[in-house]
């Protein structure tokens, strides 16, 4: 989709490091071939005050474009310094 590669491809034996690697970091109850059980995700301190620092960002920047344009956000188009698409990474 007009991508274009910014390094070489890896070789069987990258891919295959970076599988076992991967893989050794799991649980061995969800290693497991038979009846494995799927780890849980837990929400780290440190990813809770990343998300009230952003979700407060958000809402200072909102605020002060609703100052500025008199309450009318809905027409105004996107937010000053916002970045649009893609994840977080």
């Amino acid at each position: 989709m007009g991508g274009k590669r910014t390094s070489p491809p890896s070789t069987l034996a990258d891919a295959r490091a970076a599988f076992e690697a991967d893989l050794a970091q799991l649980p061995s109850a969800a290693r497991r071939i038979r009846s494995p059980q799927l780890p849980s995700a837990a929400v780290s301190e440190r990813l809770s005050r990343l998300t009230a620092d952003v979700r407060q960002r958000i809402e200072d920047r909102v605020a002060a474009l609703s100052r500025a344009t008199g309450g009318r956000t809905e027409s105004a188009g996107p937010v000053a310094g916002a970045r649009g698409g893609g994840s977080a990474g």
